[in-house]
């Protein structure tokens, strides 16, 4: 016959023991549930100047407009195209509370990468500066977007739409 004590360490043992069980049930297969919609957004190009000497600098910025809401853009991956027999990449410009990185040994695209922790703050994600060859009239750059997150790690690279005309701004100068 056992002891009072013997009965109660037992029972405290079976209870450690079935504490401890691993009595996760598998999930079940359900339906996903409707992820909210993304906001809508645009990318495009701005450039400072549409008519371009030749040996003339001017300015280009890649933008993504703010959605509705409060939702802010905390990194991107971004890559600009350009035709190298128009144009010379000459620098970047920095934006206060962005960090970058920018990858430019290709001689037709640059790829530029940033951050912020508090979300970036404005349209512009960064600015380059370029040098024209020749003489232009509306200067030929492209923007792909590879990547744009949220503040709240949302990744929003599908709800992007591409506009493919440059806009023209002349406070980028």
């Amino acid at each position: 016959m056992r002891s009072p004590i013997t009965r109660v360490l037992v029972a405290v043992a079976a209870l450690a023991v079935a504490a401890c069980a691993d009595d996760h049930r598998p999930l079940l297969a359900t339906a996903p549930a409707e992820a909210a919609a993304a906001p809508a957004r645009t990318s495009y190009l701005t450039i400072s100047d549409s008519a371009v000497a030749a040996g003339a600098d001017f300015y280009v910025s890649a933008n993504v407009d703010t959605a509705t809401g409060s939702e802010r853009i905390a990194s991107y991956l971004a890559r600009v195209h350009f035709d190298s027999r128009q144009l010379v990449y000459v620098s970047d410009e920095a934006i206060a509370g962005v960090m970058r990185a920018v990858n430019a040994t290709d001689s037709t695209m640059i790829t530029v990468g940033g951050a912020s922790a508090t979300g970036i703050p404005d349209s512009r994600l960064f600015v380059l500066h370029f040098r024209a060859r020749v003489a232009l009239q509306n200067p030929v750059l492209s923007l792909e977007l590879n990547e744009l997150n949220t503040v709240g790690y949302a990744n929003r690279t599908t709800s992007v739409q591409r506009m493919k005309s440059v806009r023209v701004s002349r406070a980028l100068r």
